[in-house]
């Protein structure tokens, strides 16, 4: 008996301590339970009270709910909206604080309106929750079951070349900036010549300089993976994150703007918000506080391109720079304030939507059919702006229209679920993005890289067929045979004996 005794006296405290972890976690997920309702409830009170007492003053506090609802989810899923951050999050945001411009009355000139006050950003906020939500449990629920190892035998092989590898993308990162820089020399930058960046690329643009502008997401997960990921020397850390900082300094100079670089700047460090964040939620405010203080000198610039190199007056500055922040919400707006039945279905959209998904012309094709946010241009737009959209060939592209195209051709109930389906689908890039960077294969993260720049395009087009037509599904299926190469490779590589032991490169800490 006292054996027994001095045993159970033993196991206890652990036993205890067990106990004591499970209830905090339990605790802990109560918590949040019961923040998501509170703010879930305050959310909805919001867009009810901005229905019925009208006053822009209601977009403050729905700008403040929908920073409230950011700091929930990563609190509640942390790596899920870490990696959710350059596909829709960013994306959203600004959509929030454009409305928030709109109800306090910008000029919106590609409608020919003015905002107004009403429940516009208040019912985006809460139609963000349910996308945010839906893409969340989706990471969840696909991380839990199909994403089981950290590891792969390929790892170890990637991990002794990685610093050719690292060379290779930082060398081909300082290219694109080269090329970027040169072509600016000769022909002049965008930015200095006061020239429009839809009227740029699609004008003046060639298809290199083009591909480096749109794709900038696979250049900064590559990069992103070199400093944070990989186990290489810090020079070469310091190097990726110097061509990484060029290059979005670059980019600035052909037009590119606050929130675009933004989502830019939050691919490249994926990595390390992926892989370190639970020391991100220790010091969650601190890092809030600094991420705000480096949002300035990005506002500095933006600022800078919109007063003409500091020519304009503070006014004229000020309300430029607010009509453009405003067209990441006007569609939303439009919409909202046309009003949409709780169930709909457009045969006609559905249609042409469908049919665009074969058509190789696609751009042209959804321009002359009215589909994408070409549907609210040949409506709703001013005929002078519509003119000079077919003349130039669409230089102007309306933005953020997955949201209100699908409140056209399916009503509120119909939205609700386009974002369920659309949040798996975004859930599922994140969750490759996953597996690229946990398993530190550069390969996968290139491609990974290649889906955030079509599910970015999708969320903000509206756009089916940039995932699903007959041309993605093409690109997808390489992908999708080079992964399963690079599985057999990896699944070879464990099962047999090597002739020659290779000495293994220790991993470094980032």
């Amino acid at each position: 008996m006292s054996i027994q005794g001095t045993l159970r006296r033993a196991h206890q405290p652990k036993l205890r301590r067990g106990g004591d972890v499970v209830q905090r976690l339990a605790n802990r997920a109560t918590l949040l339970c019961l923040e998501a309702a509170t703010l879930a409830g305050l959310c909805l009170a919001t867009w009810w009270l901005s229905s019925t007492i009208i006053s822009p003053h209601w977009a403050w506090a729905a700008m403040l709910e929908f920073a409230w609802l950011c700091i929930l989810c990563f609190r509640i899923e942390p790596k899920g909206f870490a990696l959710l951050l350059p596909i829709i999050v960013i994306t959203r945001a600004s959509v929030v604080v454009a409305l928030t411009s709109i109800e306090f009355g910008v000029r919106l000139p590609e409608l020919a309106l003015v905002g107004e006050a009403g429940p516009y950003t208040s019912s985006y906020v809460c139609i963000a929750a349910i996308l945010f939500a839906s893409s969340l449990a989706s990471f969840r629920f696909l991380m839990n079951h199909l994403h089981v190892s950290r590891t792969s035998a390929l790892t170890p092989v990637f991990d002794r070349f990685a610093r050719p590898i690292s060379l290779c993308v930082i060398a081909l990162g300082g290219l694109a900036v080269l090329w970027l820089l040169g072509l600016g020399l000769v022909r002049g930058f965008p930015l200095l010549l006061n020239m429009d960046r839809f009227l740029f690329r699609r004008v003046f643009a060639d298809p290199l300089t083009l591909n480096i502008l749109n794709c900038k997401s696979i250049v900064a997960c590559a990069l992103g993976l070199v400093s944070f990921a990989l186990p290489v020397s810090r020079i070469l850390k310091i190097w990726s994150n110097a061509v990484f900082t060029i290059f979005v300094a670059v980019n600035f100079f052909y037009g590119d703007k606050f929130f675009i670089m933004i989502s830019t700047a939050s691919s490249f460090f994926s990595p390390y918000l992926y892989l370190q964040y639970k020391y991100i939620l220790k010091r969650l405010p601190y890092l809030v506080a600094i991420s705000l203080l480096v949002l300035l000198p990005v506002s500095g610039i933006t600022w800078f391109i919109y007063s003409d190199q500091g020519r304009a007056t503070v006014e004229a500055t000020s309300q430029k720079l607010t009509e453009r922040f405003a067209a990441q919400g006007e569609l939303w707006y439009l919409q909202a304030k046309i009003g949409a039945p709780v169930v709909d279905w457009r045969d006609d959209i559905v249609a042409r939507n469908i049919e665009a998904l074969s058509v190789k012309q696609v751009d042209l094709f959804a321009l002359r059919n009215g589909i994408g946010p070409a549907y609210f241009m040949n409506r709703y737009a001013p005929s002078k702006f519509r003119a000079a959209q077919m003349r130039g060939g669409g230089l102007i592209t309306y933005t953020m229209a997955l949201e209100p195209l699908a409140l056209v051709m399916f009503g509120w109930f119909g939205l609700v679920l386009t974002l369920i389906v659309s949040g798996f689908l975004f859930a599922a890039g994140a969750c490759y993005l996953a597996y690229a960077i946990e398993r530190r294969l550069m390969p996968s993260m290139i491609f990974a890289g290649y889906l955030i720049v079509m599910l970015k395009s999708y969320s903000a087009q509206g756009a089916p067929w940039v995932v699903v037509s007959i041309f993605t599904l093409k690109w997808l299926s390489v992908v999708l045979v080079i992964e399963m190469v690079l599985s057999f490779v990896g699944f070879f590589q464990s099962t047999t004996t090597p002739r020659f032991r290779l000495k293994s490169t220790p991993r470094r800490s980032c």
